[in-house]
């Protein structure tokens, strides 16, 4: 739990984003970090993941919640496994809205500092379930007619 409390459970996390605080968001990533953000090339590095961060908090407000389903940790290393929802508000114009949900992986190490760091990270969006209907049968077909 301790893991936990010093990652995602932190106030800190909800915070940034809550703030927009792309910084305080890339402080949680290790400085060879790596994101690999659905449909986008990957992300290398903690100054690359704050400046991408910032150009979209720039442009976004966002909210939402995210709650681990797994957590395994071995030795330096572990993994944090879940689900997220989230709502996007455009700051300025265009679409106001965009909600998303999805599941999300971290890699997470220990620094030399004792400190734990998100390594790598993916969060993939699931796709809106839409009702599927089967094509209407004709009676004739129904029959054997």
């Amino acid at each position: 739990m301790a893991l936990c409390m010093m990652l995602l459970c932190s106030p800190e996390w909800a915070a940034a984003w809550i703030a927009g605080n792309a910084s305080a968001i890339a402080d949680f990533y290790a400085e060879d970090a790596m994101l690999l953000p659905h449909n986008n090339s990957p992300v290398i590095g903690k100054e690359a993941i704050r400046s991408g961060y910032k150009t979209f908090l720039d442009q976004f407000s966002i909210k939402g919640t995210s709650e681990i389903a797994e957590l395994e940790v071995a030795g330096d290393w572990a993994f944090m496994r879940g689900t997220y929802t989230t709502t996007v508000i455009a700051k300025a114009g265009g679409l106001p809205v965009e909600e998303d949900h999805g599941n999300w992986l971290w890699i997470v190490k220990r620094q030399r500092d004792c400190s734990w760091k998100i390594f790598r990270a993916i969060g993939v969006s699931e796709p809106l379930v839409t009702e599927v209907r089967a094509p209407a049968v004709p009676e004739t077909s129904k029959h054997g007619r």
